[in-house]
């Protein structure tokens, strides 16, 4: 450790009624609390650097309860690298003295660690990986770095966007203190490896954990590739991912990935789209397993929607059909989206949401009574009815969010 850091960690436990001195493996000062403690506790420290135990010890001036000399070794694994000594009340030197030898101990440990710790290509692919996702990088820099690990900077990229979530019950978490199961860190570094194994993988994708609880794959392509077949291929890694992760039955996941794009500039938007997706899936229903686009297209949709479509188009049609206390019809509104989910289907509508037939008919035709919306007749209108169940939806849950404040 370094002194100006030994000074600093010693600081943290400093008290005016208590004298704090650390030797190295020589008895050599590196830092005190005190003006005398290099002539006067210096001989105090080699019985810590010569025994293993700490010792407690009187002085002549000592008292029952004051000027009592606590001593303790710092050890990093077996190696002795120096002594601490404290000189102050009985419980204080030994509390004091303790967390600081604790402190220390566990310092040096994580420099060992840091030190000794092989960092490997994958660890510093996955690095680059998640520099790509930020919302400014040096693309300079990040096209040599691609380089230096013979990955190429002009393949075409998609980024899969893996969201994890472990399952919190009792007896889960029971077991894992008791060490009978993975923690959530080992079953994600499990994961990774064997993402990384897959058969779907090449020595130009990228692995990386985004978050605690997120990890992404940036999946590339050839240059001059088939679009729609790239597309495809996406499908079916991300359906390998899925089966990969089914085995871990300790948690749940989403899969979702983004466009597949021609620069590493691109990078960026194709993760936050796959990031969208797995968001509005959430919202809509689909928590879990693998989320397309075409799953949540028409949320989607909304949330691009132009302002004017919102002000002039929706917002009128929802003030159409509030009752007089301006509460919004929802169950009106969902038998119209079902009418259009089942591909204006009547039968197909009353079977999926359980309300007859005849119900679903007369709530169409208040709809087009009051909004002008016939989605039986208009593509466009069928379009505008699945927008306004969206925005209906979005304000069902503000009014929920206020509720809860």
């Amino acid at each position: 450790m370094e002194t100006k850091f030994i000074g600093a960690l010693v600081a943290q436990y400093a008290r005016p009624d208590v004298e704090i001195a650390v030797y190295d493996p020589e008895a050599k000062l590196i830092h005190t609390t005190g003006l005398n403690a290099n002539n006067y506790l210096a001989k105090f420290s080699r019985y810590a650097l010569e025994g293993d135990s700490p010792l407690m010890l009187s002085t002549e001036e000592s008292t029952e309860d004051d000027g009592i000399i606590y001593t303790t070794s710092i050890k990093s694994g077996q190696k002795q690298t120096g002594a601490i000594v404290l000189k102050g009340k009985r419980d204080a030197v030994q509390k004091i003295g303790q967390e600081l030898k604790a402190a220390m101990e566990g310092t040096l440990m994580y420099e060992k660690f840091t030190k000794e710790k092989n960092i490997t290509k994958e660890d510093y692919i996955s690095e680059i990986a998640l520099s790509l996702t930020k919302a400014s990088f040096d693309r300079d820099e990040a096209e040599k770095s691609l380089v230096r690990y013979d990955m190429d900077p002009a393949l075409l990229r998609s980024v899969i966007y893996i969201r994890l979530d472990l399952y919190q019950n009792n007896y889960f978490n029971i077991n894992l203190s008791l060490g009978y199961k993975a923690s959530f860190e080992e079953l994600k570094n499990e994961i990774i490896r064997e993402i990384r194994e897959s058969d779907y993988m090449t020595g130009q994708d990228m692995v990386a954990m985004k978050t605690p609880t997120t990890l992404i794959v940036i999946k590339s392509f050839q240059k001059g590739s088939d679009i729609k077949k790239a597309y495809k291929a996406l499908d079916i890694i991300a359906s390998d991912l899925e089966k990969t992760l089914e085995k871990y039955s300790s948690m749940s996941f989403a899969i979702a990935y983004g466009s597949i794009v021609s620069s590493l500039r691109g990078i960026r938007s194709s993760y936050k789209e796959a990031e969208e997706i797995i968001d509005l899936g959430a919202e809509n229903g689909h928590k879990s397993g693998i989320i397309t686009l075409e799953d949540v297209f028409f949320e989607s949709s909304y949330q691009k929607l132009s302002p004017q479509i919102i002000n002039k188009i929706l917002d009128p049609a929802l003030d159409a059909l509030r009752r007089k206390d301006g509460v919004l019809p929802y169950e009106m509104i969902e038998s119209c989206q079902a009418f259009v989910n089942s591909c204006m289907n009547l039968s197909l509508a009353s079977e999926r949401t359980h309300v007859h037939r005849n119900t679903i008919s007369v709530r169409l035709e208040k709809l087009k009574n009051l909004t002008g919306l016939d989605p039986a007749e208009n593509i466009k209108d069928a379009f505008l009815v699945k927008m306004l169940a969206a925005k209906a939806k979005e304000e069902m849950e503000e009014k929920k969010e206020e509720g809860k404040k």
